[in-house]
Order: structure tokens, then C-alpha cells, then sequence
């Protein structure tokens, strides 16, 4: 699911977060500071959240995810049966 198609279109991240919360979704992001600061605001203040996946990009096409590689990394980190819920991962480190 994309924003756009949840009415999320434009939303500030602390609102697709709280979209995420309410519908058990994890959030797949670029954003890596403010999705980190919003990760540790939520389990600092003793809430949870559904799961946050992030990806590093440097914007130099050798190094960085593409599409295909994002999806081997979310089979990969699914097939570890390490948490998601309340927890943050970098996807780059499951390639």
C-alpha cells in the first residue's frame, strides 16, 4: 500500500506512522533520521508500533537498493523470524 492509496497523499511521516499503528502495517522508508526519531519517541514513551523497515541510499546507483534487491531483503529478514513489531531494521544489512 502506498499513501496515496489510503488517502495518506502529502501526509507528514508522524501521520503515516499513526496510519501504520492503527492498521497493524509496517512502514517502508528512505527516511531513515526522522523515521529513527519517531521509532525511538514511541517505545521511549512505552508505545508500539507495527514495524519500520528502512533503506540507505546514497544516491549512487552501484551501491544503493534497487526495487528487486528492497523485496530479497524483506524475504530475507522474513525468512530470520526476527521480530518486526517494535522493532527498526535497515534493510541494506539483509541483501
Amino acid at each position: 500500500t502506498i499513501p496515496g492509496d489510503v488517502g495518506q497523499a502529502g501526509a507528514t511521516d508522524p501521520r503515516h506512522l499513526l496510519h501504520a499503528i492503527r492498521t497493524g502495517g509496517l512502514i517502508l522508508t528512505n527516511d531513515y533520521s526522522d523515521f529513527t526519531d519517531l521509532h525511538d519517541l514511541i517505545i521511549g514513551s512505552g508505545g508500539g508500533q507495527p514495524g519500520i523497515l528502512l533503506v540507505y541510499s546514497e544516491n549512487d546507483p552501484t551501491r544503493d537498493m534497487t526495487h528487486r534487491g528492497i523485496a530479497v531483503a524483506i524475504k530475507n529478514l522474513e525468512s530470520s523470524s526476527v521480530p518486526l513489531e517494535n522493532e527498526l531494521h535497515v534493510l541494506n544489512q539483509w541483501r
